[in-house]
């Protein structure tokens, strides 16, 4: 089954005067940078980061699908004859097609890379990639569902968007605000 595999971990300057530096390190692309006293602590940490990740990745992986199959629903009405300029549903169908095309190679991108040397920083920027094209399908679908009153299609594009906040909510603050790291999802 895919996952995440970060594996980056700053090793200790031993000559430096600087106390932090002389413990390894943990920079994520969120912005987190958690030390450790212990090689083994790290590993510990970064085990529970790709297993967090590799589960929000999954995540979006069904909210993509969710997504997709309300998008296929409103498709029959994106008909690329119809003579109503002021919708442009052409250009509509275009832009949800690709930001498909472009969550799914996110999603690719962040399996895929996650093992680089800058893989601790971009897995999250591929994995919020995924979040942007996702909410951007989401506007184009809920807009469509409110101009012809379709109120049970749109409470469930508001679900998916709330889901969507969630992942990126947890993303963003993943070993954030901590006294030291704790294991805590």
């Amino acid at each position: 089954m895919k996952r995440i595999e970060l594996n980056t971990i700053i090793t200790p300057d031993l000559d430096t005067i600087i106390i932090d530096r002389k413990k390894y390190c943990v920079s994520l692309g969120n912005g987190s940078r958690t030390r450790f006293g212990s090689k083994r602590d790290a590993l510990t940490f970064l085990a529970d980061t790709n297993r967090f990740l590799s589960q929000q990745m999954m995540i979006l992986n069904l909210l993509m699908a969710d997504i997709y199959s309300e998008y296929r629903s409103i498709w029959p009405y994106l008909k690329h004859d119809k003579p109503i300029p002021q919708e442009n549903l052409v250009q509509k169908a275009h832009s949800l097609r690709a930001a498909f095309r472009n969550a799914e190679d996110s999603l690719d991108l962040a399996v895929g890379r996650s093992g680089s040397t800058n893989g601790n920083h971009f897995t999250f920027s591929h994995l919020k990639k995924v979040i942007v094209n996702m909410e951007d399908v989401l506007e184009i679908c809920t807009e469509f569902y409110r101009t012809r009153s379709h109120g049970v299609h749109a409470s469930q594009l508001l679900r998916n968007q709330m889901e969507l906040d969630g992942v990126s909510e947890r993303l963003d603050n993943w070993a954030k605000n901590t006294n030291g790291y704790r294991r805590s999802y």
